[in-house]
């Protein structure tokens, strides 16, 4: 094989062919040494539980055979057979170790029990140099540079205490369950001092903002329902952050939108989240001072609970609807007046008086698009089709009723109280998108995607803790 990633894409999309392993004792962690800046554990366990749900999801593709077909033709092409050189070269679990974060972050290696040593060597072999390995503590430690392998081995040598006994590390990676397909860490100091070495006092000043990066987590674990991907951030917001992150709430909006939406994103606005944005780390205040008074107005429009959604329009252009929740004693439409008159040079026009669905609203013409904007109960509801206002005036059926969004939510584990979510029925999306594009697309394509039902993205906080998950329904 000539690159060792195609081995890694190998070892990952075939192991839906099964095979028959044994589970090692001892963990990559154990021979790791306490101070490596970060850590990566793959499942190669083909016979574990989590394996097997992945086979019977990807089961549900009917293409997954000749992927499969197709991976094992490019390997044979670059004499490498999956059944007699890739499978018994594995073991139980693949472990990633970095040394540090210099070079690109490039200095890692890769640790392995195979269950038969003798075709892990074979397989090495046929790397054509890219891959050189040393036993250390009962692992084969591999990399593409000797260099790599040998620094390793006199850190692990020399280290008193190794990974797998670090309390920062057992708490971090106890997060998720043991038998996730993956679980990823990263310490929180190399990372500072990393940025200090690269950015000098720019560095500290810019840590100095943002806050301490105690650890940072990751799993991405299979169910019957499909895949999830979890993150963990654990530390401490500094003031540059503050005022930054959406408010934890209980959506509530979804009781109003209607059930045919196919996107629906949500958050909750706090008094100064934009104003203070002349604070937070991601933007240089000399910049963003000419936009203050424009996001101070912004910010009087996001204070409550906010949703913007897409769903099938009249004609092919599909209604995208934005719903704010103002300030109270906010006068929604009116503010945006203001914004889009001091605006009407780069506009080129102003919003003009208009009816919809009997109240007040106003409508900005850009070509065959519209922009529409109107006071509904209290909220702004901002546009490109009519529809969008008079729906949100009526009574219609509720996304919150819609049995595809309620299953998509709860397979994908959503808390009653979240910092914001984002949901997508895929199916509808993608005959939105066939109606948008006018042709339909490849059946080679429709019938593959067919299986992904929606995805959900959706965080909420512990103290010292954010948490991000995003779930991939696959049915």
């Amino acid at each position: 094989m000539k690159s060792f990633g195609t081995l890694a894409l190998l070892v990952l999309v075939l192991a839906g062919c099964g095979g028959t392993t044994n589970r090692a004792a001892a963990g990559g962690a154990d021979i790791v040494p306490a101070d490596a800046p970060a850590f990566i554990s793959i499942d190669t366990d083909f016979d574990s539980s989590q394996w097997q749900t992945l086979d019977k999801l990807a089961s549900r593709f009917p293409d997954k055979d000749k992927l499969i077909r197709s991976l094992k033709g490019m390997a044979q092409e670059e004499g490498i057979d999956w059944e007699k050189d890739v499978r018994p070269a594995l073991g139980s679990e693949l472990a990633l170790a970095w040394l540090d974060f210099d070079n690109d972050a490039e200095n890692a290696v890769a640790l392995l029990q195979p269950n038969d040593e003798d075709a892990f060597k074979r397989l090495a072999t046929k790397s054509d140099g890219e891959l050189v390995y040393e036993k250390v503590g009962g692992w084969y430690v591999f990399s593409d540079k000797q260099v790599k392998v040998e620094r390793f081995r006199k850190a692990s040598e020399a280290a008193d205490k190794f990974l797998a006994d670090d309390s920062t590390f057992k708490r971090a990676m106890s997060s998720f369950p043991e038998d996730s397909l993956m679980r990823a860490f990263v310490d929180g100091p190399p990372v500072h001092e990393a940025i200090l070495r690269e950015g000098g006092a720019e560095g500290q000043k810019m840590l100095d903002r943002l806050g301490r990066l105690d650890w940072l987590v990751g799993a991405v674990r299979a169910s019957n329902e499909g895949i999830r991907f979890d993150t963990t951030v654990h530390g401490q917001a500094g003031p540059g952050l503050k005022g930054a992150a959406p408010k934890p709430f209980t959506p509530s909006l979804t009781q109003e939108v209607p059930s045919d939406a196919l996107l629906y994103f949500t958050f909750h606005g706090s008094k100064g989240m934009l104003a203070g944005l002349g604070n937070n780390v991601l933007f240089d205040e000399s910049n963003l001072g000419p936009f203050g008074p424009l996001l101070r107005r912004l910010d009087t429009l996001l204070q409550g609970e906010n949703a913007f959604y897409v769903r099938p329009g009249s004609t092919n252009i599909p209604e995208a609807t934005f719903v704010m929740e103002p300030a109270k004693g906010t006068d929604g439409m009116k503010t945006l007046d203001r914004i889009f008159r001091d605006f009407r040079s780069d506009l080129g026009a102003l919003p003009r008086p208009t009816k919809v669905a009997g109240l007040p609203a106003r409508k900005l013409e850009f070509g065959e698009v519209d922009l529409l904007y109107a006071n509904v109960a209290g909220r702004l509801v901002l546009t490109d089709l009519p529809a969008g206002i008079a729906a949100l005036k009526g009574n219609p059926p509720p996304l919150a009723g819609s049995e595809a969004y309620k299953e998509a939510l709860r397979e994908a584990g959503m808390r009653a109280k979240t910092q914001g979510f984002f949901w997508v029925d895929i199916r509808g999306g993608v005959e939105l998108a066939e109606r948008l594009a006018g042709v339909p697309i490849s059946k080679d394509i429709t019938r593959n995607l067919k299986p992904l039902r929606s995805a959900v993205e959706y965080a909420y906080s512990r103290p010292s803790e954010v948490q991000v998950t995003f779930f991939l329904r696959i049915k």
